[in-house]
């Protein structure tokens, strides 16, 4: 990428400018706003969230468009995003404009899209006109409220041997778990939703339509044991379970974009849980509400591979880089830890007693496994006549 900065007619004339100041054509001046060299010598353009100048600005890399092999790399830099997830144009240029500045970013995205065979082959005419509109299920934080359905029956999967999924979607976020059945029977889906309940906690209400294995006597149970409320949707208001069923079909076009794994290669057999990661990271990177499904959930933005490779910086891989490396943290370590003073929170009682007191002595159990509690105290009751710190003399 630096390369293609130094090679381009107006960007390499930027770069020169920032680097050295001076006086430069008003073209150049124009382009050099709000730009700069970051620490690699790439040239970064701020981008501030909402055009908010008093907010930290993000810093993203500027790809030369205005020579024929710039518009290659920005156009294999939008494949490998498209390539990720799949999403549509819109989607897309959105992905792509977090971390690279490309001039025409959504005609190039429209074009990856266009050419991609996978995506006009799962192209539906069917769209959704948006979410959170006066008829959804308003939540107050991240887990609180979660709808669930099943996806399926699917072909057995030849790996896991799944045949269905159950999807889970959190309302707040609109974060998406899914998660393989062997069967639809309610012992089943509770035991994969018991799993989920215990990695990620318990959620305050549970929404699912009036399935029978979701609204059985022992799915009951189970949401009472585990303590949550669980809320059957009305069967003639279907879109208070709308954003689940939403996520399925976004597992039915995942499915259409890679129909080899439909393929039975033996009899009666697919790979269709294999590509279930990919529907659901294409779920949680789509937009919502001006930040994605993923950022809300885990509260920090995912990192794309293109980005990572960009970003890493070549390591000593030999024994002695390592070893010294090792070292220096060790004694950074022991440096912190030598300085570092632990706060008392425990305050000792006061062993001061007072000159002619009466006190009794306690003999706690020594046996093992009894606690200490279980002891007893003598008969003799005692008088206290002096005391020196915690020397204490007695008179019977």
């Amino acid at each position: 990428v630096r390369s293609l900065q130094e090679k381009s007619p107006l960007w390499s004339k930027v770069v020169v400018y920032l680097k050295t100041g001076g006086k430069a054509d008003p073209k150049v001046l124009h382009a050099a706003q709000e730009k700069r060299i970051d620490s690699e010598g790439l040239l970064v353009a701020l981008r501030y969230p909402g055009g908010s100048t008093l907010q930290s600005p993000r810093e993203v890399i500027v790809i030369p468009c205005d020579f024929d092999e710039g518009k290659a790399e920005a156009l294999r830099i939008i494949k490998v995003f498209h390539e990720s997830t799949h999403h549509n144009a819109r989607y897309l240029s959105w992905e792509v404009s977090r971390f690279f500045l490309i001039d025409g970013l959504a005609r190039l995205a429209r074009l990856v899209c266009q050419g991609c065979e996978r995506c006009q082959n799962a192209i539906t005419t069917r769209f959704y006109a948006g979410a959170m509109g006066f008829t959804d299920t308003t939540a107050a934080c991240v887990w609180d409220v979660v709808a669930c359905d099943i996806a399926g029956p699917f072909k057995p999967d030849k790996d896991y041997g799944f045949v269905a999924a159950l999807v889970l979607i959190d309302m707040y976020s609109h974060y998406v778990i899914i998660r393989g059945l062997r069967d639809q029977r309610t012992i089943t889906i509770c035991s994969v939703l018991g799993a989920v309940i215990h990695e990620l906690g318990a959620m305050r209400q549970l929404r699912s339509d009036g399935a029978p294995n979701l609204t059985s006597r022992r799915f009951r149970q189970f949401a009472a044991s585990a303590g949550v409320e669980h809320v059957v949707a009305n069967r003639y208001s279907p879109f208070q379970n709308g954003m689940v069923e939403k996520s399925i079909s976004n597992i039915k076009t995942v499915l259409r974009l890679f129909p080899e794994v439909l393929k039975a290669k033996h009899y009666g057999t697919s790979h269709w849980y294999s590509v279930m990661c990919r529907a659901g990271r294409r779920a949680n990177d789509r937009p919502y509400l001006g930040t994605t499904p993923f950022a809300l959930w885990f509260g920090r933005e995912r990192r794309p591979e293109e980005v990572a490779r960009l970003s890493t910086k070549p390591e000593d891989k030999s024994v002695e880089g390592v070893s010294t490396e090792r070292k220096a943290n060790q004694e950074e370590f022991d440096v912190a830890r030598s300085e570092r003073q632990l706060p008392r929170r425990y305050a000792p009682r006061s062993l001061k007693v007072s000159v002619g007191s009466k006190v009794k002595i306690f003999r706690p159990n020594q046996a093992p496994g009894v606690g200490h509690a279980s002891g007893y105290y003598k008969d003799p009751v005692y008088v206290v006549i002096d005391q020196e710190g915690v020397n204490v003399t007695l008179l019977e």
